[in-house]
């Protein structure tokens, strides 16, 4: 276990901007909007062993709670986005200071009908998840929240697993094939949610990962899904092959927040927004959308919403939308407000601790203007 003193000031500082958050979840409102910044650092990067991700988990802690946040950080099993592809056969690749990431395991229909659940004990980055989930534990007690590993939608996982041009052919020529992996694919994700959930027991974080509002220490139920293909299909193609997997799993594991980077077309907010069980929306925005590569490197997204977009697609429907801003914050959040839609800005993080302040400072008081 690390400094007993150190894991108590992060302990009392996450009780703290917790105690914030639970005034926004009591009564949702642009009164007691949270506003998140948050050090990402090497955590990302630097995941190849359980040691390794904590020490850089636990040193981006420190800095995000160094500063003004109402992010509530939380240790996450994170071994890249690979994880469900990898125990269906997927080669893993590791390089140094870079994500993970894997290669097709199927690239022919004829492949993919012979394909079967496989058993997540045998599966190696799976038992690296639960070995940094007890290395975890370990190491803070129940001083740090735990969430589950970054989990993707069944979606997106049989596309890291099939190669796109055939998977897409079979979703015109045998969608029975597909459906049958992604029913594959779902039975697992929820199986090893379940398991992770067991493993962190009552210090869990959830719904985890980017969601809209993690809450520690179990007051919280639902996932993260991590839905990124959603804004490339069409909205009759995500209604078949995405949104009933999701449903699957919001069903089994309490609710869902889904994300997706890239831009979201009104066509398809409406047609996520059918989904049964969901809790939130995790997504960016800046000024100028995607058409300002400055603005967009600055939300941490190539591809960001016009807040315009989000704002009408989402107020008034009850769902939370947490969004990674960039450029003119004051701007944004003067174009995207409006009384009906429920709202969390993460600002992406800046080198400079004064300007950190200042910047979460200055959308709090700009909020407070707005809603006068």
């Amino acid at each position: 276990m690390i400094d007993k003193d150190k894991l108590t000031w992060i302990s009392k500082k996450i009780e703290e901007i917790d105690s914030r958050v639970d005034k926004f979840w009591n009564n949702p409102s642009w009164k007691s909007t949270p506003v998140l910044q948050v050090h990402v650092g090497k955590i990302y990067t630097d995941c190849k062993t359980s040691e390794s991700s904590f020490n850089a988990q636990i040193e981006s802690i420190e800095e995000t709670l160094k500063t003004k946040t109402d992010w509530v950080p939380f240790l996450e099993p994170w071994h890249g986005t690979g994880v469900y592809a990898e125990a269906f056969g997927c080669p893993y690749f590791w390089k140094e200071n870079d994500f993970p990431w894997t290669n097709f395991a199927i690239s022919t229909i004829e492949e993919a009908k012979k394909i079967k659940k496989p058993n997540w004990e045998k599966s190696e980055i799976m038992n690296l998840v639960i070995e940094s989930i007890r290395y975890f534990k370990k190491m803070v007690g129940g001083y740090v929240p735990i969430s589950l590993t970054d989990t993707q939608s069944p979606l997106d996982t049989a596309m890291l697993i099939w190669e796109t041009s055939s998977f897409f052919e079979a979703c015109h020529d045998v969608p029975e094939v597909v459906h049958n992996l992604l029913n594959l694919i779902t039975d697992l994700k929820i199986e090893f949610s379940k398991v992770q959930i067991k493993e962190i027991g009552s210090n869990i974080a959830r719904p985890g990962h980017n969601a809209v509002l993690t809450r520690p220490w179990g007051k919280a139920t639902g996932i993260g899904i991590s839905d990124d293909f959603l804004v490339t299909v069409s909205p009759k193609f995500y209604s078949k092959f995405s949104r009933p997997y999701n449903e699957r799993m919001a069903e089994a594991l309490g609710g869902a927040v889904i994300h997706s980077c890239g831009v979201w077309s009104k066509d398809i907010i409406t047609e996520v927004l059918k989904t049964k069980g969901l809790m939130g929306i995790e997504l960016a925005v800046s000024e100028g959308g995607k058409s300002s590569l400055h603005l967009s490197q600055m939300c941490g997204d190539p591809n960001p919403n016009l807040p315009e977009t989000i704002r009408d697609g989402f107020k008034g429907t009850g769902v939370p939308v947490k969004a990674r801003i960039g450029g003119n914050l004051l701007f944004l959040i003067e174009k995207i407000y409006h009384p009906e839609l429920i709202f969390i800005p993460q600002i992406m993080w800046v080198d400079d601790p004064i300007e950190r302040d200042r910047n979460y400072e200055m959308l709090h008081q700009k909020i407070e203007e707005i809603i006068k």
